[in-house]
């Protein structure tokens, strides 16, 4: 190998790593640079689930299920089931709305992109007075 080809070789490594390195590093700053806006979903996610805490029913139509959060593609994260006899029903209701827009604001702001996979939405039902999937 020549003096010129290894020379050649040296810089075109220094430029890989240097890219790697410059990568990782945006990389990192994108997951970790919007901590208020994490918190804020961490903080609603937690309450929504705090205030789940009723699952009773008297029949099938009392049962819901709720999207929570929002993927890059559309649609929710995941789901939440709840029942209408809960008396943070409509609370939750709103606060799942809330944290949906807060996901999307989330994956706007860090150019999030997904794999757009469709998350089928679980059945529910009354099954000895609690809401559960069938």
């Amino acid at each position: 190998m020549k003096v010129y080809q290894i020379g050649t070789a040296i810089v075109l490594v220094a430029a890989l790593v240097l890219g790697y390195q410059n990568c990782a590093k945006k990389s990192f700053q994108s997951s970790s640079g919007s901590g208020s806006l994490e918190d804020e979903i961490s903080n609603l996610t937690k309450l929504i689930h705090n205030l789940n805490d009723d699952l009773s029913c008297n029949q099938d139509v009392d049962c819901k299920v709720l999207g929570l959060g929002s993927r890059p593609c559309g649609g929710p994260e995941d789901f939440l089931i709840v029942s209408q006899a809960n008396e943070n029903y409509n609370e939750l209701l709103s606060l799942t709305d809330e944290l949906e827009q807060k996901a999307k604001d989330q994956n706007i702001k860090n150019n999030v992109a997904g794999t757009c996979e469709a998350y089928i939405e679980p059945v529910v039902r009354c099954v000895s007075n609690l809401c559960q999937v069938n």
